[in-house]
């Protein structure tokens, strides 16, 4: 979720933004996970995921927050 707020316009942000777009329309495939399912999760985990994209929006490329960024989180 926090690649749908990354801030800037540069390439590479775009890429990021594309790559999180086509994961959440895989996972909200009937086939997968569901669009209802994908709901109920957001609805049950809404806190946690308001404050990742607060830490996105808000820290620096500098931040803590790409320390705990790796290559398996969907994006």
């Amino acid at each position: 979720l926090p690649y749908f707020a990354l801030p800037g316009q540069n390439s590479e942000v775009a890429q990021q933004r594309e790559k999180a777009h086509r994961v959440y329309d895989l996972l909200k495939d009937s086939s997968c996970l569901g669009k209802q399912h994908i709901d109920d999760l957001i609805c049950n985990n809404l806190a946690d995921i308001v404050v990742e994209l607060l830490m996105t929006l808000y820290e620096g490329d500098g931040g803590d927050l790409k320390r705990f960024i790796g290559e398996l989180d969907p994006g």
